[in-house]
């Protein structure tokens, strides 16, 4: 029976707001990765620093790029997931990332009272659903978005070694000399080019064009262990 999975949510926010598409990650080494080059690009956009005040976070301006650890009981890549963060009266996130399995979970879940909060409004978008939920002057809200998972954790094939014929062509421009007595023809010209071509031949040319053409193939025995 299949364990608990980690994956990783990346999303990019500019205060309570979710700025850019989620990405869920199956591969954690890929995420730090791709969170980095979210940081770099924001860093050019809006002509930032990028500072680092923990792990799984850069702050860029005013944008900051949150990954997030997430524990689900079975994560299949193949089927649809959102991520939920409910924001605090205060403008915290509690909790940051939730992964949440299809948009019905993610209905339910946002639409669960914070506490004494009642529901202020609801909006049930196509891949964002979002509830506000305030008492007095206070005021929270709960949003999920559809995800975008973007690693596949699978191993791609170990490469075998195939061997090939290829039949090469190669057109050259070779600028050489020959020698021979004054006045010769055309023909004669040709005659001492055939006598001398292994030696005109050796030598280093222009490459004008080149083709190829592949004559056979197998895999090799040894490569296919």
């Amino acid at each position: 029976m299949q364990g608990p999975s980690d994956v990783w949510a990346l999303i990019i926010t500019n205060g309570t707001i979710i700025e850019f598409s989620v990405e869920v990650y199956v591969d954690g080494d890929r995420a730090r990765r791709e969170s980095e080059r979210w940081a770099s690009a924001l860093s050019d956009i809006v002509h930032q620093t990028i500072e680092r005040p923990f792990e799984g976070r850069w702050e860029v301006g005013g944008f900051d790029v949150r990954l997030v650890k997430c524990t689900v009981d079975s994560f299949n890549q193949d089927d649809e997931w959102w991520v939920g963060t409910h924001w605090t009266a205060d403008g915290y996130p509690d909790p940051e990332a939730l992964l949440l399995p299809g948009r019905s979970a993610a209905r339910d879940w946002v639409l669960v009272q914070p506490g004494e909060l009642t529901l202020m409004s609801f909006d049930d978008g196509r891949e964002a659903v979002s509830a506000a939920y305030g008492v007095g002057d206070l005021e929270s809200f709960s949003v999920a978005h559809l995800a975008k998972v973007v690693s596949t954790g699978r191993t791609r094939p170990t490469d075998v070694t195939y061997d090939v014929e290829i039949t090469g062509t190669f057109v050259q421009l070779i600028n050489a000399q020959v020698f021979g007595p004054p006045g010769l023809s055309r023909e004669a010209i040709d005659a001492l080019i055939e006598q001398n071509w292994a030696e005109l031949s050796a030598e280093s040319h222009v490459l004008l064009e080149s083709s190829w053409e592949l004559d056979d193939f197998r895999e090799s025995k040894a490569g296919s262990d």
